[in-house]
């Protein structure tokens, strides 16, 4: 499966689970998911949510962005 793969699939409510190397896992849950144009680099870097994820939509002419708040921090080490 590709990383972003599956963005589509999300929904509002859902939980988004990063792993860091150091041992801890971040638990997010989605707030928002939005359409952006490529040339919209503010609305893509400046925001109020904890994590944002972007990836290429299908044929490359917008972004797929998916935000996240921060839930927990969990050691798994």
């Amino acid at each position: 499966m590709n990383h972003f793969g599956r963005f589509n699939q999300l929904e509002v409510g859902d939980k988004v689970y990063f792993e860091a190397a150091a041992g801890q896992r971040y638990v997010y849950q989605v707030q928002k998911m939005e359409v952006l144009q490529p040339t919209a680099i503010s609305k893509m870097v400046q925001s109020k949510y904890d994590l944002s994820l972007f990836t290429c939509t299908y044929g490359g002419t917008t972004r797929f962005t998916v935000r996240c708040r921060l839930l927990q921090i969990n050691k798994f080490f």
